[in-house]
């Protein structure tokens, strides 16, 4: 029972770092709980807006909860439902305290560029549906006034050698950088859908700074595959099947993986050597910076899985040429190519 007391506490302090606004609901007629109170202080030493919903309200407080009212707050009569549409006004004007999430192509393209994007349909593709990087890339095109084409793999060759003019960019699939690499010039610039939502949540420059390390990756070490979003795994899936057995076949084969969906706690990643993560397409911007800084918080390396398959693919710094104070970090380092 104490093992799950510590477990909750703990995700829900990790809950509350991830938050850009704290809802706090407590009943009006009764008296501060110390699990209230504990709660109230953690979320205020963040130095986050805080809103105060006090239910079942009938003109009283608790005294216990008279200070509440000298903050942000608001009384919800949970029978006549007086206050709800106080509640919506509120949350309403705290909407500024969001952390906006720059664009996917901030900085890359221009109005009337032309850009091709490699959208493989294989068995992890939803039915009928793109995938939300592929989807948000083509939506945030249309709305720069920019040209797209979108082709799978195996058609690329064809349709790139009748193309009347050069793409600004093509954008593929993490997983066949190899063979759009090989179908296309190499003055083409290129990148993936990986790269550009890792850059959208977070920082590429830790993961291309972790890169040495994974190269003198030693026999035995253990390396953990973080996939933050809940899709169903195929018999070829990238993170339970296709990066190890890359990394296997190109960097150390003694090295074991383990999987994990959320780093919650420091004392998690003591067994590891290193950490690959997604793209972090299904995550909030705070919630995948949260994640690097609890990495690096341990001084693990960590790569993330589109600058991982462009390095094995020998693609690096091809891929990253467009993003420049991220190559010159490249420049930087001492040879980790193949």
């Amino acid at each position: 029972m104490k093992e799950m007391r510590d477990l909750l506490r703990i995700q829900t302090s990790h809950r509350l770092k991830l938050a850009d606004v704290g809802i706090f609901v407590t009943p009006a007629h009764e008296p501060l709980t110390e699990k209230e109170k504990s709660m109230l202080e953690s979320f205020e030493a963040t130095g986050r807006p805080l809103l105060v919903v006090c239910t079942f309200y009938k003109g009283e407080i608790h005294p216990s909860k008279e200070f509440l009212t000298h903050k942000r707050w608001v009384a919800v009569d949970n029978v006549t439902r007086e206050g709800v549409g106080e509640v919506k006004k509120k949350l309403l004007e705290l909407r500024h305290f969001l952390q906006p999430e720059p664009g996917i192509l901030d900085g890359l393209v221009r109005e009337n560029d032309f850009v091709l994007l490699v959208v493989p349909i294989d068995l992890a593709a939803p039915k009928g549906r793109l995938i939300l990087p592929q989807v948000e890339t083509i939506r945030e095109l249309l709305d720069r006034d920019c040209g797209v084409m979108v082709v799978k793999e195996r058609e690329l060759k064809m349709f790139y050698d009748r193309l009347g003019m050069k793409p600004s960019l093509v954008i593929t699939d993490s997983q066949v950088f190899h063979k759009v690499a090989s179908d296309i010039p190499p003055d083409q610039p290129l990148t993936s859908f990986s790269i550009l939502m890792a850059r959208k949540k977070g920082d590429l420059i830790p993961f291309i700074q972790s890169l040495p390390r994974f190269r003198n990756m030693q026999s035995g070490s253990r390396i953990l595959i973080l996939e933050m979003c809940s899709h169903h795994r195929q018999p070829d899936d990238i993170g339970t099947v296709k990066i190890p057995r890359l990394f296997g076949q190109m960097i150390e084969p003694t090295v074991t993986f383990d999987w994990k969906k959320q780093l919650v706690h420091p004392e998690e990643l003591t067994s590891y050597d290193g950490v690959i993560m997604c793209g972090g397409c299904m995550v909030s911007r705070r919630q995948y910076e949260n994640t690097m800084d609890l990495i690096q918080s341990q001084g693990k390396p960590l790569l993330n899985y589109g600058l991982f398959f462009a390095w094995v693919n020998g693609l690096l710094p091809r891929a990253i040429e467009m993003f420049p104070e991220v190559y010159e970090v490249y420049q930087q380092l001492e040879t980790v190519s193949f």
